[in-house]
């Protein structure tokens, strides 16, 4: 084949976009991990008990300011004494620590609330602690705090306080810092920079922030630079807000405070059409900077929360909006079951901070917005309005008795991109520059002998079947050939000479054009995704991504894998993860399309493995692949319908589906004869014939086989093996 050279397409990020203070097109989901005096719901160690269930729904978790305060009960941390030294009424500094690195081994990252508009004093008014860190002393005097704090209390109280009068809000109850104070701002970046790299923390929660001008928040961050950071500008005001993240020079997000106030107004007065102000989250400009939110520690604790039959629909509504919701712990607790359903959706959606609202309209008794995402759309029915469309759409929670007024729901999957079982074939997502005739080019290359699938370059076209969720054409190529090529290399082409690398081939995945190296494959094939298991009947499953012990519970099921055969049976243990390309039994624990909710996982570009067991190998695949027996090696093919293992053909073959398994061994080999799962007998094979399989086959419980349709009053009493099922038969 003709060198092909790769055209580079443009991917460039600016430095400065890089450094703003909240990721563009950010999909987590944040949770405040606290109220007000919840010390054990919120305590280190409970969120450290959690840790597994918070993990697969949240992507950051904001916890209270966690400097020690002079005790070690009943203190919130929005005193702040110590800097550098943080036991406090959540728990001790080492577990703090402990639960910082768990949840970041898990990619949760702990949003510390950091309070440096005022601190408290040690044993006074204004005697700050001293304290030092990595050889940096930090040390106060009476110069670092506003001349006019407390309204000029302090100084009538007889402390000399000579820092710059106050800029913005004086807080009254503890000193205000002079943030115009060089000392200060070294001892706030020294702070920040302990915050992220001694404890470990991934971003800053700013309280207070209209207590000193946001050209200091840039300051403090451009400094240390962290990957999230989110200010408390608590007003209800859109300008207001936006001004702030503007003269923060774009480094820090905002709570949406816009949007909670105009949202708490409609949901508790039933004006659906209010929510036509969707705050910072409905400005496409800004939506990126609006961190979205129900209700905090304070809106709650002063009464100013939703009431509770509005609760579930007002965080159904910021869940499917842009940016970046935070759920309330207290609303977590009472709501957990539909919330995971929504987070769930939201996320296999791809709805991101910056995503588009694309429907926004107040109907007769409600409202319906639709938000486009990178894979769907989520739409959300607020109120109660009749008769509404919903074609094109499955329901994900549809309220419940105490909170009846919203349904939330997510787009069906285009049937065009659904998997076709024993076809050859690949999805493309095309630049926008690159018109729209598509081509592609497809070979195999196996053991150096490349064999092109079609005569001439640039190949066949391909055929536009669907529009992705950012507005790019979705192609689809299917091999028509009847010659049985598969190919292991890909390109895709225009006519104008734009091209993809040569990449790797995955039966039924979905390339973009912007990766320039064989890992095109970014997002998880239909092929495995759309397929059905059935409850408790066993399968094999080969995948092309990592299942990590915390997120096996979303498999819904036990994967085992082949540990070891003794005189033709075959032992499989059970195991809590599953490994890129390896073979594994799967027994689902309800019926469904099991591997649907990892559709949010990149494929990952490798060879699938064998595992050996005496003179036995259990191989997954890929990709359809096509098995004939030879005289020298004999394969076997499980048959999930009727969970038998029948064996393949030496003329014709059989092909195997993409990430399935199979078996072989060396001709000659006895046929194995049992195949034990931890233990216990799951299921018999069939013996090496291609027969049909009966109404009730009988073997022993060592695998001999009695009979089909045995009559029970001719064995004698014991366990028998009867369909795959132990059961108790024989005279008595």
């Amino acid at each position: 084949m003709k060198k092909i050279y790769l055209l580079l397409l443009s991917l460039v990020v600016s430095v400065g976009a890089m450094a703003q203070g909240w990721p563009s097109s950010y999909k987590g989901v944040m949770l405040q991990g606290f109220y007000w005096d919840g010390y054990e719901d919120g305590s280190w160690k409970s969120l450290i008990n959690q840790a597994d269930e918070l993990s697969e729904y949240f992507d950051l978790i904001w916890v209270p300011q966690s400097g020690y305060c002079n005790t070690l009960e009943n203190q919130m941390g929005y005193a702040p004494i110590w800097w550098f030294r943080h036991d406090s009424a959540f728990g001790s500094e080492t577990d703090l620590r402990r639960m910082i690195q768990l949840y970041k081994s898990k990619g949760v990252g702990i949003i510390e609330d950091v309070v440096i508009n005022h601190r408290n004093g040690n044993t006074n008014w204004c005697d700050f602690p001293t304290e030092t860190w990595k050889g940096h002393t930090m040390s106060w005097t009476l110069a670092d705090i506003c001349r006019n704090d407390d309204g000029g209390n302090t100084r009538q109280q007889g402390y000399d306080v000579t820092g710059a009068y106050d800029e913005a809000d004086d807080f009254l109850g503890f000193r205000d810092l002079d943030h115009t104070s060089a000392n200060v701002q070294n001892n706030i970046k020294l702070y920040l920079d302990f915050l992220l790299q001694d404890l470990g923390y991934a971003g800053f929660r700013y309280d207070l922030v209209k207590g000193y001008k946001p050209y200091y928040t840039a300051m403090y961050n451009n400094h240390a630079k962290p990957t999230f950071s989110v200010g408390e500008f608590w007003d209800g005001n859109y300008t207001s807000v936006t001004n702030w993240i503007k003269e923060g020079k774009y480094t820090s997000a905002a709570f949406d405070f816009p949007l909670q106030i105009s949202m708490k107004e409609a949901f508790n007065s039933g004006n659906w059409g209010g929510l036509a102000n969707k705050g910072i989250a409905g400005d496409p400009a800004m939506s990126r900077y609006a961190v979205t939110f129900v209700d905090n520690h304070d809106t709650f604790r002063e009464e100013m929360h939703n009431v509770h039959n509005n609760i579930l629909a007002a965080n159904a509504f910021i869940l499917a909006l842009p940016g970046t919701p935070c759920l309330f712990l207290k609303h977590w607790q009472w709501y957990k079951d539909e919330l995971k359903k929504m987070i769930k959706a939201r996320k296999e959606a791809g709805i991101t901070n910056e995503s588009k609202i694309i429907r926004q309209e107040a109907v007769p008794g409600g409202y319906i917005t639709v938000v486009q995402g990178t894979h769907g759309k989520i739409m959300v029915i607020n109120g109660f309005p009749q008769n509404i469309n919903t074609d094109g759409f499955e329901a994900v929670s549809v309220g419940t008795s105490e909170n009846p007024n919203y349904a939330f729901y997510i787009s069906k999957a285009p049937e065009s991109l659904t998997y076709e079982d024993g076809k050859t074939f690949a999805f493309f997502e095309a630049p926008a520059d690159w018109g729209s005739h598509i081509n592609v080019w497809a070979w195999n290359d196996t053991n150096g002998v490349q064999t092109n699938l079609y005569a001439q370059w640039p190949g066949v076209s391909a055929t536009q079947v669907a529009v992705a969720g950012n507005g790019l054409a979705i192609y689809k190529w299917v091999y028509e050939g009847t010659d049985g090529k598969i190919p292991t290399h890909i390109i895709f082409n225009n006519n104008n000479g734009k091209q993809t690398g040569n990449m790797s081939f995955v039966n039924g995945g979905y390339y973009v054009s912007t990766s320039t190296s064989p890992e095109a494959v970014v997002y998880p094939s239909s092929l495995y995704l759309n397929r059905e298991f059935t409850q408790g009947k066993r399968a094999t499953v080969c995948m092309p991504f990592t299942i990590l012990p915390e997120e096996m519970s979303k498999l819904d099921g036990d994967l085992y894998e082949l540990k070891n055969e003794k005189d033709g049976v075959l032992y499989f243990g059970k195991v809590n993860r599953l490994e890129a390309f390896r073979p594994y039994m799967f027994i689902p624990h309800s019926s469904g399309k099991k591997f649907a909710p990892f559709a949010y996982k990149p494929m990952l570009v490798g060879e699938a493995k064998s595992e050996t067991a005496g003179q036995y190998s259990f191989s997954g695949v890929l990709s359809r692949k096509h098995l004939v027996s030879t005289g020298s090696l004999t394969y076997y093919g499980y048959r999930e319908s009727d969970g038998t293992y029948v064996k393949v053909g030496a003329t014709l073959g059989a092909y195997i589906s993409g990430n399935r398994a199979y078996f072989s061994t060396a001709s000659g080999v006895p046929a194995k004869q049992m195949i034990l799962m931890e233990g216990e007998t799951t299921d018999i094979t069939r013996p090496v014939q291609d027969e049909a399989a009966a109404n009730r086959v009988v073997y022993t419980i060592d695998g001999m086989r009695i009979g089909e349709d045995v009559n029970p009053a001719t064995l004698r009493k014991g366990v028998y093996v009867v369909n795959g099922k132990k059961v108790v038969m024989g005279a008595r």
